[in-house]
């Protein structure tokens, strides 16, 4: 058999396939979906697998994905939220009584006159950006990651400061010595 002739069957079979999957697009979705499920549980596996015998690398993929592509994280979010009602509920209601076991586990009791002092020595401006006016108390290593709930770890923030910090830690400037 030529190269021409190979060449035609070959054009031939692939028309051919177009044409049958052109004509039955539900018995080739079935198909596609059919061998998915198959192999899907090794798909997985294997994905899983790499995952763990590359962390850090997947962990840097999956930062690098979400800041490149905001909008589709976002979109994704909020269409998981819109789709899992019961499974948001609950998620806050344990992270609502996580943080009050947090509060009650790790506080160490100080007087309103005491915060009243704290936010003086900053002179009422947010510990952070020494701009903004203090607005919210804010723990410097947050309750969630284990963080008392005392003097110590409380500083003055504005609201700006305190929601872009969310759970991370960031360093507050030293209060200012009051003579």
């Amino acid at each position: 058999m030529s190269i021409a002739n190979l060449y035609l069957l070959r054009k031939r079979r692939n028309l051919n396939q177009k044409n049958y999957r052109e004509r039955h697009p539900e018995k080739v979705a079935a198909y596609l979906r059919k061998r998915y499920l198959k192999t899907r549980t090794l798909q997985i596996a294997k994905s899983i697998e790499w995952q763990k015998e590359n962390a850090e690398r997947h962990k840097n993929n999956c930062i690098a994905y979400r800041k490149n592509n905001p909008e589709k994280r976002l979109k994704w979010q909020k269409e998981w939220v819109k789709n899992n009602p019961e499974k948001v509920k609950e998620i806050k209601r344990v992270a609502k009584y996580k943080r009050r076991a947090g509060l009650k586990a790790n506080a160490i009791p100080f007087s309103a006159s005491q915060w009243a002092e704290k936010v003086k020595s900053y002179s009422g401006m947010c510990a952070y950006c020494d701009t903004g006016k203090y607005e919210h108390q804010d723990h410097v290593v947050p309750v969630s990651r284990g963080g008392p709930h005392s003097l110590n770890n409380l500083v003055p923030a504005c609201k700006s400061c305190n929601y872009k910090k969310g759970v991370q830690i960031w360093t507050p400037r030293p209060p200012i010595s009051i003579a």
